[in-house]
């Protein structure tokens, strides 16, 4: 996927995620930020600081400012992405979708955020293995358990380690717009219904 679609695709998802749990935390009876629906997120991703005392008008900015960072950092090693052009050399070094795009790296930032207790690294992590899993889908593929396996698909713009795939799109395709398009109108979805809960939160 191209950056851009990673970035809606990967912050919607992860905001309407946001939201069923917030919706969960709504059958308990308690329909703000305090209470169970920060017992709930503390909970599950084993948060070690205290949701309730953050203003919940920052904790948001928090997650998707993760979101977004985790949904970019995988192509890190592509000269062409938005964060790859930055440090080119990466790419030479590694190759493009060959150790970032891993079980290896996902496992690594969880455990990260597990043990740090940070929600923003939660959410990085989140981001990141959203990236991943959609560019499974792609025609290119994604090793997975790289430097397992063999065998690199060259696309004329890239050279990628050969790997799992369900090839639903190619990148920069109209498929992929779609896609995009899809995911956009999840985003819209999600921020109509966060809106009115941000704004309450004042």
């Amino acid at each position: 996927m191209l950056g851009e679609t990673h970035m809606v695709a990967t912050t919607s998802t992860g905001l309407a995620g946001l939201y069923g749990l917030y919706h969960m935390g709504q059958t308990y009876g308690v329909d703000t930020w305090q209470g169970a629906f920060a017992e709930t997120i503390s909970e599950m991703i084993g948060f070690t600081g205290s949701l309730e005392k953050i203003p919940f008008m920052f904790v948001l900015p928090i997650c998707v400012a993760g979101l977004l960072l985790g949904s970019l950092l995988p192509d890190i090693d592509s000269k062409k992405s938005k964060l790859g052009r930055f440090v080119p050399f990466v790419e030479d070094l590694l190759g493009h979708r060959t150790i970032t795009h891993t079980i290896w790296v996902v496992l690594l930032l969880f455990i990260g955020a597990y043990f740090s207790g940070s929600l923003f690294i939660w959410m990085t992590a989140f981001g990141y293995f959203f990236h991943v899993v959609q560019d499974s889908f792609s025609k290119q593929g994604v090793a997975w358990l790289y430097p397992l396996g063999e065998g690199y698909r060259s696309y004329g713009y890239a050279k990628v380690k050969q790997g799992f795939h369900i090839p639903l799109y190619r990148v920069g395709s109209t498929a992929e717009y779609f896609i995009g398009f899809v995911f956009a109108l999840l985003l819209l979805w999600t921020i109509f219904k966060w809106t009115p809960i941000l704004f309450a939160s004042f």
